[in-house]
């Protein structure tokens, strides 16, 4: 998960207002007429989760954080987040590859020490279990690294509607 903190001149109420009116309320239904706005916003007083819209990506980052009034301005917290069934569904699905690789890999291997059928019998249930776990890796990275170039995105969204600075970004 990655933690950013920014600073703007702005004060707290500024900044809510700020976002709530460059972002979409959470509705169940769609409004046809705020297709520019790329982001749904949800804010209770001082904390706020932020979200992209229609990004058919269910590890799309989620940035939940806490705006605190400083001198200068408003600090902004937060820390990007993955939704918590998209982590589920991952830990499911490789929890089900991993029995079946495990199952497959048994029933394989004494399969060619019996040759009770051909070799390639034999060494299909051997390597279809690696590639099904390798297809799954490689599915899940992608998702990832896509969702990391919108954490950059909802960075700079920040940045500019806020017109604040960067005050730090950690892993």
């Amino acid at each position: 998960m990655k933690n950013i903190v920014l600073n703007s001149r702005y004060s707290v109420e500024e900044c809510l207002r700020i976002l709530k009116d460059n972002s979409r309320k959470n509705t169940l239904l769609p409004n046809f007429s705020n297709f520019d706005k790329k982001y749904q916003f949800e804010s209770d007083k001082d904390t706020f989760i932020l979200k992209r819209i229609y990004s058919r990506n269910y590890y799309a980052p989620i940035l939940k954080g806490k705006l605190t009034k400083i001198s200068s301005g408003t600090r902004l917290e937060g820390e990007f987040e993955t939704r918590s069934w998209a982590k589920t569904y991952t830990i499911i699905w490789f929890a089900f590859a991993i029995l079946l690789c495990i199952s497959m890999v048994i029933l394989g291997i004494h399969n060619l020490f019996t040759q009770k059928k051909f070799i390639f019998d034999s060494l299909f249930p051997v390597f279809f279990p690696m590639f099904f776990i390798l297809f799954g890796v490689n599915v899940f990275k992608s998702m990832k690294r896509q969702a990391q170039g919108w954490e950059k995105e909802m960075i700079e969204f920040l940045q500019k509607k806020l017109e604040s600075t960067s005050l730090s970004e950690q892993r």
